[in-house]
């Protein structure tokens, strides 16, 4: 892990040095490196915020995911009460579908919660440098 982490380290910081090399003009070439840091550094300011910002929609989405699977179990168990009611003679028929009613709609969030938190699971691995298709094609051959 160490060899791997310092093999990254030197291709991420090789383009600076690279494009800094002395011509014959030193003042041209400082210049030129300073520029090429302060752009490495832009870069790599703007790829932390992305992976933070994925990070946090993915903690959110687990959040919701976890939260609506709370409530579909309760609304199920609202349906199945509001069922047995209807059949003692306890409750009408339009209780039962609305109850019917709110469990649809909440396993209809769930179901969307559950797309969400898988899409925040690929924006974090495109944040962290990942490209899904091109690793899905790899995986083929």
């Amino acid at each position: 892990p160490v060899g791997s982490t310092l093999t990254i380290g030197a291709g991420l910081l090789a383009p600076i040095f690279d494009r800094a090399r002395p011509n014959g003009q030193p003042a041209v070439a400082g210049a030129v490196q300073r520029e090429t840091v302060e752009t490495y550094r832009g870069a790599l300011l703007t790829a932390l915020g992305e992976a933070q910002n994925a990070l946090t929609a993915a903690v959110e989405a687990r959040s919701r995911h976890a939260l609506l699977a709370e409530i579909v179990e309760e609304a199920r168990i609202t349906a199945r009460l509001a069922r047995l009611q209807y059949v003692e003679g306890e409750a009408d028929l339009q209780t039962v579908l609305d109850a019917e009613q709110r469990l649809v709609a909440v396993e209809d969030a769930l179901a969307v919660a559950i797309q969400e938190r898988h899409e925040a699971g690929i924006d974090v691995y495109r944040s962290m440098g990942g490209n899904p298709r091109s690793d899905a094609v790899a995986c083929r051959c």
